[in-house]
């Protein structure tokens, strides 16, 4: 068992080596975070479980406090998201000779959106202008609403393919995979998801982050269930301090 001594002689390191990057060297200092684990193709709850993604506290928005760091973190999204983008074609490169036809397709599409989706990204950085009476946190609030809408698209065409096909129990870990690198990517940007149970009755916050969607199976005559969740289908994503990126999709009881 570690030494508990040593264990907080390396927190300590850890501590001062994000002040020295962010207060002497102007960089910007992330966590890297589990964001998921194995999981068992024919539980859904469990493949729900799957796309989770823990809060790493990463707040891109306070990171911007002048139009050099602004600058900076485009530098930085963009340098990322090529290095994400390299890592799941070497992977597709990897993978596809031993793939039945079918899922080298889906995991090419993948790619593919994946890729093209960097022409949005250096697009929005152009087109983002910084107003002259924006103040600190308007132009980190700006910045972010920019970022929001092109993670939405992202995340809303990548996880859904990866859903259909983290079902498929023959492949299902090669989208297990797939998965975690793209968790790990959002991770970096302080997307984080959060957990809805089943029997939650919804309030009126939750309708904001939560998308209703039909079913043919949720019909009932119990009264108490209005509202209530059924199912559901895919969490909500959010970053920085509670910014909502993607809703939720669930099913709800439908009371006669």
């Amino acid at each position: 068992m570690p030494d508990n001594n040593i264990l907080n002689d390396l927190n300590s390191l850890n501590k001062r080596f994000k002040s020295l990057l962010e207060n002497k060297y102007d960089k910007t200092y992330f966590v890297v975070i589990p964001v998921n684990q194995e999981c068992d193709a024919a539980n859904v709850s469990d493949v729900l479980a799957c796309f989770t993604i823990e809060n790493s506290s990463v707040f891109i928005c306070k990171d911007i406090t002048s139009p050099d760091k602004l600058n900076d973190m485009k530098s930085m999204i963009s340098s990322d998201y090529d290095q994400f983008t390299q890592e799941i074609i070497d992977f597709h490169d990897r993978v596809v000779p031993s793939l039945d036809e079918q899922t080298t397709k889906s995991i090419s599409i993948i790619a593919k959106t994946i890729k093209a989706r960097k022409k949005k990204l250096d697009a929005a950085f152009k087109r983002f202008t910084i107003q002259d009476h924006w103040g600190v946190t308007q132009l980190g609030s700006e910045f972010e609403s920019i970022l929001v809408k092109f993670l939405s698209d992202l995340i809303e065409s990548t996880i859904r393919p990866i859903s259909v096909g983290i079902k498929n129990k023959t492949v299902s870990s090669v989208y297990q995979n797939l998965l975690k690198m793209f968790n790990g990517y959002l991770s970096k940007l302080g997307v984080y998801t959060i957990h809805y149970d089943v029997g939650h009755k919804l309030s009126e916050d939750d309708w904001n982050v939560l998308t209703p969607i039909d079913s043919d199976d949720c019909e009932t005559a119990d009264k108490s269930l209005k509202d209530v969740v059924k199912s559901v289908n895919s969490h909500p994503y959010f970053i920085g301090d509670n910014v909502l990126v993607l809703e939720g999709d669930v099913i709800l009881w439908r009371v006669k």
